[in-house]
């Protein structure tokens, strides 16, 4: 895409991720007028499919929202929580809401019908009970 002056400025991407928020990454060389721009390979890099665990901060109105992402596949569950093995050997044991989105197969369409041995991302802030869960597929 070319701007006004026919410069380059790139495609923009968006990915859908932590609580339905929508987030813009541009795959950029070079930004317009020397602004710092994240490369989808990076994007991909730190959140991708090798992700473990992040711990993202963002500035939000009312000030810094923390937001914890857990990947792994589900040991036990125990609503309202599920215990993930994550990828490094980390057991990890997280308050899910049991109105929380469910993000995947159809069949999975609610809390009360993840099992034991699904990979999944839950998403949730710092504390606080998750909202959303993808499920990624099976161990």
């Amino acid at each position: 895409m070319r701007n006004e002056s026919g410069q380059t400025r790139g495609y923009e991407y968006t990915f859908r991720g932590l609580a339905g928020y929508w987030f813009k990454y541009q795959d950029l060389l070079h930004g317009p007028y020397g602004r710092v721009t994240y490369t989808k390979a990076i994007v991909n890099q730190f959140f991708g499919s090798r992700m473990i665990r992040a711990e993202v901060l963002l500035q939000a109105p009312g000030g810094p929202q923390d937001w914890r992402i857990d990947r792994g596949v589900i040991t036990t569950i125990a609503l309202p929580n599920i215990t993930l093995r994550e990828a490094d050997g980390t057991s990890v044991t997280l308050q899910v809401n049991s109105t929380a989105r469910v993000q995947g197969p159809p069949r999975f369409y609610n809390v009360t019908r993840l099992k034991r041995g699904l990979r999944v991302v839950i998403y949730h802030q710092a504390n606080l009970p998750s909202d959303l869960v993808q499920v990624e597929g099976v161990g």
